[in-house]
């Protein structure tokens, strides 16, 4: 199994090689985007209604 892994790699090559940075900065959210969720929720799971 060890021949099928490469590495160890260094992060910064890794994120150079792997993660390049965008071109585009991502456009800023609504102010009102999340106002529609749920409040005072304790579990994800009560976000959601049931099957």
């Amino acid at each position: 199994m060890a021949a099928l892994f490469v590495g160890p790699m260094p992060v910064d090559q890794f994120l150079r090689e792997f993660v390049s940075p965008t071109a585009e900065e991502a456009p800023p959210l609504p102010l009102d985007h999340f106002d529609k969720m749920p409040k005072n929720v304790k579990k994800e799971k009560d976000m959601y209604q049931p099957f």
